[in-house]
C-alpha cells in the first residue's frame, strides 16, 4: 500500500535510507559505550574529571577564533559579577 502511493523506486530508495540510519544509530551508540569506557577507565586509574574531559575535547572541536571570543565574553561576564560582589 505505502510502497504504491510512493512509487517502487522511490520505496526502495527510502527503505534504504532509513536502514542506512538505523545501522548508523546502532553504531554511534557502540561507539559511545566505548567512550564512556575510556572516560572511566581514565577516572578510576589517574583521577581524572570526565566532565571537564568531556569539556576540553569539546572545545578542541571548536575553531581557535571562537574558543578566544568566549574566552573573551566570559572573563567580561565574571569580572562584571565579580565587580558587583566587593
Amino acid at each position: 500500500m505505502a510502497e504504491d502511493a510512493i512509487g517502487g523506486n522511490s520505496a526502495k530508495e527510502l527503505k534504504s535510507v532509513i536502514e542506512r540510519v538505523e545501522a548508523l544509530i546502532v553504531e554511534r551508540k557502540s561507539i559511545n559505550e566505548d567512550i564512556k569506557e575510556i572516560l572511566d577507565e581514565a577516572a578510576e586509574k589517574n583521577g581524572f574529571n570526565k566532565k571537564v574531559i568531556r569539556k576540553v575535547i569539546a572545545r578542541r572541536a571548536v575553531a581557535r577564533f571562537i574558543r578566544q571570543q568566549e574566552d573573551s565574553t566570559i572573563e567580561a561576564y565574571e569580572g562584571i559579577v565579580n565587580t558587583d560582589e566587593d
